[in-house]
C-alpha cells in the first residue's frame, strides 16, 4: 500500500518527480525519452545510495536522472530556474519599494513642521492593529483545518505570481508543450502552501519595511532641518487631543515613564503661541511615533517574516508529495521487487552480445559472468553468448536488438593484432568492451605470479591500441557485487574503476 504523503524528500526532488510524471504519462513522441532511457532511469534510481532502503529515495534519483535528460531536450524547462530567480526578485523588489515609500513619507516632502497627529504613522499602525486583531481571528475560526486548506486569496496571488514567472520560457519555446503545462499546473496545486509562506514572509518584510522607512525619514529630516511641533483640528479641542494621544501612545509613556503633554501646552502649540525651541521641538514626538512604530509593526512583523521563512523550510525540506496517483504504484512494485531481488526484466532494457574466444566459457565462469551482468545492471538484461573460436575468421552476427557488445577473452592467451583484432572491430555500429578472464591463468600460475601482472599491460597496451576499454578479473569465483561499478563503467554506463 501507499502512503498518502512522502515526508521525507525535499522540494528539488519532489518536484523533480513531479516533472518525470508528467512526462511519463504522456504517450508517444510526447514522453521525449525512449523505453530504453526511461529503463535506464529506473535502473539508475535502484542504483542510488539508500534506494534499496527507501522508496523516496528510488523516487528522487530515478526523477533527477530523467530531469537531466529531459533538460537537454525540452527547451520550454530552462524556465524553471528563471522562474525562481523571479519569483525571488519579486520578493526583494516588494520589501524595497515598502523602504522607499516609507522613506518618502517624511524625508521629501519639504515642510519644516511635525504634524502632532502624525497621519501617515497613525494610518500605518491602526492599519497593522487591525491586521492582527484579523489574522487572530482569522486562525481562531480556521483552527483545525489542515495547511493546504488554510490559503486563501494570498496562496491564489502567490500561485499567480509564480505562473506569471515561469512564463519566461527559453527562446524559441514560445508555447509550451503539453506535458510542462500539465506539470505546472500539478506543481502549483502541489507547491501553494509553501509559495504562500514565502509570499506572506515578503508581505510581512514589506510592511516592517514600510515601518522603518518612516523611522528613518523622520530622522533623516530632522537632522537636516528643525522641525517644530503643530497640530490643527476643526473638531477636536487640547482636551480631546490630550486624550487621544493618551491612548493612542501609553506603551511609549509606560515604558519610558515621561508623560504627555497636558492640554495647555497643546493648545498653545495649537495656536501656535511662541514657545521656546525646547517646548516647540518635534524630537520627543519623533521618539514616541519611532518606538510605537518599532513595537507594533517592526518587531511583530519581523516574527511574523520569521515564521513565514520557518515554514517555507520546513515545507521544503520535507515536501508533501501526494503519492494516491496511480503513476507511483508501479514504480511502488517495481521497488519492492528489487529489495526482494527478484526484479523483472525492465522495458527497453539493455541487449548484451557477447563473444567468446578462443574457447567456450566453462560453466563456473559462464555462471560468474551472468552474475556479474545481473549485479552491475540490476535487472534481468537480455545477455547472447556466442563463440567464435578457435579461429576468428568466421564471426557469427550481431543480434540485431543488440545495444552493446562485448569480447570475453582467456587471459592465458597472449593478444595478438592478427586473432584478436577482428574479434574489436568487428562491430561498427555499436559500443565495443573486451572482458579478460583470469580463472584459467591464475590456476596455472597463481595469484601472486609476477607474470599475471605483465599479462595485464600487456592486454591493456593492445586494448588501448584497438581503441576499446577493457577490464579483467577471474570470472570463477566471483564476487559480482564488488566488481559491478567497474563493469558498469567498461560498458560506458556509468563510474567505476575500470582498468
Amino acid at each position: 500500500m501507499l502512503r498518502a504523503v512522502v515526508s521525507r524528500m525535499n522540494l528539488e526532488a519532489a518536484r523533480a518527480v513531479l516533472l518525470a510524471r508528467s512526462f511519463e504519462s504522456r504517450q508517444g513522441a510526447a514522453r521525449v525519452l525512449d523505453e530504453r532511457e526511461w529503463a535506464d532511469c529506473t535502473r539508475a534510481g535502484l542504483a542510488a545510495p539508500g534506494a534499496a532502503e527507501s522508496f523516496e529515495v528510488f523516487l528522487a534519483a530515478r526523477a533527477a536522472a530523467v530531469g537531466a535528460r529531459l533538460q537537454q531536450r525540452e527547451p520550454a524547462l530552462s524556465c524553471l530556474p528563471l522562474a525562481d530567480a523571479s519569483f525571488r526578485r519579486a520578493q526583494s523588489v516588494l520589501v524595497g519599494l515598502g523602504l522607499l515609500a516609507g522613506l518618502g513619507t517624511n524625508l521629501f516632502n519639504g515642510s519644516d513642521r511635525f504634524n502632532l497627529f502624525a497621519p501617515g504613522v497613525v494610518a500605518v499602525l491602526i492599519w497593522n492593529l487591525v491586521f492582527f486583531a484579523a489574522l487572530l481571528m482569522r486562525a481562531i475560526l480556521r483552527r483545525g483545518q489542515t495547511e493546504r486548506r488554510r490559503v486563501g486569496r494570498v496562496g491564489r496571488f502567490a500561485v499567480w505570481l509564480a505562473s506569471q514567472a515561469q512564463r519566461r520560457l527559453a527562446p524559441g519555446a514560445a508555447t509550451p508543450p503539453p506535458a510542462v503545462v500539465d506539470f505546472l499546473q500539478d506543481w502549483h496545486a502541489a507547491a501553494r502552501p509553501l509559495l504562500t509562506a514565502r509570499f506572506l514572509s515578503a508581505l510581512h518584510l514589506a510592511s516592517a519595511a514600510l515601518a522603518l522607512g518612516l523611522i528613518a525619514g523622520m530622522y533623516g529630516r530632522g537632522l537636516v532641518a528643525e522641525y517644530r511641533v503643530t497640530w490643527g483640528s476643526t473638531f477636536i479641542d487640547a482636551g480631546q487631543a490630550q486624550a487621544w494621544l493618551a491612548t493612542l501612545l501609553w506603551p511609549t509613556t509606560a515604558l519610558t515613564g515621561i508623560p504627555l503633554p497636558d492640554s495647555t501646552t497643546l493648545d498653545a502649540l495649537r495656536h501656535d503661541t511662541r514657545l521656546s525651541a525646547a517646548a516647540a521641538s518635534a524630537a520627543p514626538w519623533i521618539h514616541r511615533y519611532a518606538l510605537m512604530l518599532g513595537l507594533v509593526v517592526v518587531l511583530p512583523r519581523l516574527l511574523l517574516a520569521l515564521f513565514g521563512r520557518w515554514q517555507a523550510a520546513r515545507l521544503w525540506a520535507n515536501f508533501p508529495l501526494p503519492l494516491a496517483d496511480p503513476y507511483f504504484a508501479p514504480l511502488a512494485r517495481l521497488h519492492a521487487a528489487a529489495q526482494a531481488r527478484a526484479l523483472p526484466p525492465l522495458t527497453g532494457h539493455l541487449q548484451l552480445a557477447a563473444m567468446v574466444f578462443p574457447r567456450a566459457l566453462s560453466t563456473p565462469a559462464e555462471a560468474g559472468l551472468r552474475a556479474l551482468v545481473a549485479a552491475a545492471l540490476g535487472d534481468a538484461v537480455a545477455l547472447t553468448l556466442d563463440e567464435a573460436g578457435p579461429a576468428a575468421e568466421h564471426l557469427p552476427p550481431t543480434p540485431p536488438a543488440s545495444t552493446h557488445a562485448l569480447v570475453v577473452c582467456d587471459l592465458a592467451s597472449t593478444p595478438e593484432a592478427d586473432t584478436h583484432g577482428p574479434l574489436l572491430r568487428r562491430e561498427t555500429r555499436l559500443p565495443v568492451a573486451l572482458l579478460l578472464d583470469e580463472s584459467r591463468f591464475r590456476e596455472r600460475f597463481g595469484e601472486g605470479s609476477a607474470r599475471l601482472a605483465e599479462r595485464r599491460d600487456g592486454w591493456r597496451r593492445f586494448a588501448a591500441a584497438a581503441g576499446v576499454r577493457v577490464l579483467s578479473l577471474p570470472l570463477v569465483g566471483l564476487e559480482p557485487h564488488a566488481h559491478a561499478a567497474a563493469f558498469r563503467a567498461l560498458l560506458g554506463l556509468g563510474e567505476g574503476a575500470a582498468p
